[in-house]
């Protein structure tokens, strides 16, 4: 479905891969030397880091070299995250799962604690967390438990986490956090009216937030983004035909940018730079020279 939105096909380079177990050649479509080797070392946070795109994320950044935390509300899904990144040859040293129940604001600053016990720094943080469409009635049957506990989830916790992590974040003098939302936010479909609603809140409160946090922290290198990683095969789209890995490209683009990137941007997993209403497409290519 084509997203009723502006758009510019910018970052034209990005390459959706959907096969993890050859990342030493194609590094997901990253430059080495400007790019792959910048985030060894690095520490980042994913939450729901046990399936889908939280999982992709995971193995990808482990694959290069950067320490992730990773968080889900299953220690299972994790440990099988982990697992599925051995099985590509990647070391998993440097992966550290933690179960947190997203919806518990002290589950959420539990784990952020346990992690400042790791680690003194923090270089960015992706959201891929959130409760589907399947998990609320629309809006003639909804409950206000129902309205509550998506928007909690797929908006509260993303503002928490970061709120309790850019302490860490500031340590580094870079942060990054990339919110996974979806073109439901732009959308007005029937039946799903509440996850409309949250993705179209993730949609504004990350605008918002990377104008403030910018403001309020210029020393810091601010780059808040979205992104829409469109649809896979995940425990939310079983029938999906596409890897989550296809979002691994855009991810780690955005990642591995330099200093003055872009902040409060909206973007496609397939390289295009998003825009709606007042909000602009980002208007230069993520890679600048790196590939020319």
């Amino acid at each position: 479905m084509e997203l009723p939105m502006k758009g510019l096909n910018v970052t034209k380079e990005i390459v959706q891969i959907s096969d993890p177990s050859g990342f030493q050649k194609h590094r997901f479509g990253l430059p080495y030397q400007n790019r792959w080797e910048t985030l060894k070392d690095k520490v980042f946070l994913v939450t729901g880091a046990g399936t889908g795109y939280g999982r992709a994320i995971s193995v990808s950044l482990a694959a290069a070299g950067a320490s992730v935390y990773m968080v889900g509300r299953r220690i299972e899904k994790l440990v099988e995250s982990i697992n599925e990144a051995a099985l590509y040859g990647i070391n998993t040293d440097n992966m550290y799962p933690f179960d947190a129940d997203m919806t518990k604001e002290e589950d959420i600053k539990k784990i952020v604690f346990q992690i400042t016990q790791k680690s003194d720094r923090l270089d960015g943080m992706i959201g891929c967390s959130a409760l589907s469409p399947a998990h609320q009635n629309g809006f003639e049957h909804s409950s206000s438990e129902q309205w509550d506990k998506i928007l909690f989830v797929n908006v509260k916790s993303h503002w928490l986490i970061l709120q309790e992590a850019f302490p860490l974040m500031q340590k580094s003098g870079f942060a990054k956090s990339i919110w996974f939302s979806s073109g439901a936010g732009w959308a007005f479909t029937p039946g799903i009216g509440l996850y409309n609603l949250s993705k179209a809140t993730l949609n504004a409160a990350c605008g918002s937030m990377a104008a403030e946090y910018a403001q309020n922290h210029p020393a810091i290198d601010i780059q808040f983004n979205i992104l829409d990683p469109w649809e896979a095969k995940t425990e939310m789209n079983t029938k999906s035909p596409h890897s989550p890995y296809t979002v691994c490209a855009m991810t780690l683009a955005l990642l591995s940018h330099g200093e003055d990137g872009p902040n409060g941007r909206y973007f496609h997993r397939d390289g295009r730079h998003l825009g709606f209403l007042e909000a602009n497409p980002y208007e230069k290519s993520l890679f600048a020279r790196e590939l020319c």
